[in-house]
């Protein structure tokens, strides 16, 4: 399952195109790589998916653990999106962090955290 977070910014107002990549890489750092594929920035995390609730619930989504962990941020301009696939929580709240980052600095009008 894949979730859509859309940051939306006055006309004119929201992050250029090379201010996406320096957000980017200073919110992420020393992950295990960042690039640019057909104008979408792919962060690659450390590690694997995991079940947060492992221990206490069963795991719903066995087909979702042990999967890369990406995020993809892609728009500039008027709007930036931050995407996650088969996440686990620890990556949807950095997807989430990202959002509130661009969405604060650059006084977005309208955020659609995908829920």
């Amino acid at each position: 399952m894949a979730l859509d977070r859309f940051v939306r910014f006055p006309k004119g107002k929201g992050p250029k195109k090379k201010q996406v990549a320096l957000v980017v890489r200073g919110f992420f750092g020393d992950v295990e790589s960042i690039e640019l594929v057909d104008g979408t920035w792919l962060v690659r995390l450390h590690g694997n998916s995991s079940w947060e609730l492992e221990g206490i619930e069963p795991d719903l989504m066995p087909r979702l653990r042990n999967k890369e962990r990406i995020i993809e941020v892609y728009g500039y301009g008027s709007q930036v999106t931050i995407t996650t696939r088969r996440a686990d929580a620890f990556v949807n709240a950095l997807a989430d962090g990202l959002m509130q980052l661009f969405a604060r600095y650059w006084e977005a009008t309208e955020i659609d955290d995908g829920s």
